[in-house]
């Protein structure tokens, strides 16, 4: 089946992918970043038990205890994530992440 996007996701296809910048809606604060990752918002925070973590698309990571580390970390994450979801799809025969190519 042939994809195409949205008008509203090819906005956001459209903004730089992957590149965390701080929080707009946090102003002064320097403990949220947001970066998009497959036209999706990602966010990277530094909560109260005194870790960084990442979430995306509902799901949240371990604790990560430094910032570059969660951003080096981020890709993988959201990879998983991604592979999640998938997986909750019923109905159909998996693919290969190549599509069935090597």
């Amino acid at each position: 089946m042939a994809l195409t996007t949205t008008y509203v996701r090819a906005r956001f296809l459209a903004f730089a992918q992957q590149r965390w910048i701080a929080d707009q809606h946090a102003a002064q604060d320097t403990n949220k970043f947001s970066a998009l990752f497959a036209g999706h918002p990602a966010h990277l925070q530094f909560e109260t038990d005194g870790a960084w973590r990442l979430s995306y698309l509902g799901f949240r990571s371990e604790r990560i205890f430094h910032p570059a580390d969660a951003q080096c970390a981020a890709p993988a994450f959201m990879r998983d994530v991604l592979a999640r979801m998938a997986a909750l799809i019923e109905g159909a025969p998996r693919r290969s992440a190549t599509g069935g190519h090597a």
